[in-house]
């Protein structure tokens, strides 16, 4: 079974933001553990990024009007 830290790792990956760092998932990894030594801060963290994205899109869907719809675009710093 994976580890918190491989599971975020490979979510990364699959992200525009995590492949346009061009780290690899063992970097990934190796900055998660030293980021949060202790994997339930990791696990707070993640969870507290996923309830404020869940709130922020209940609150745009609020606000739609019928056959609107929403897309979701995250700025992302070049760390190049």
């Amino acid at each position: 079974m994976a580890t918190l830290y491989e599971e975020t790792a490979d979510l990364m990956l699959t992200t525009m933001a995590g492949q346009y760092t061009g780290l690899t998932r063992d970097q990934f990894i190796e900055l998660f553990k030293q980021k949060f030594p202790n994997e339930a801060d990791l696990r707070t963290v993640i969870a507290t990024a996923r309830q404020q994205a869940e709130t922020a899109i209940a609150e745009a869907q609020a606000q739609l009007k019928p056959g609107q719809s929403i897309m979701i675009g995250i700025p992302v710093k070049p760390t190049r």
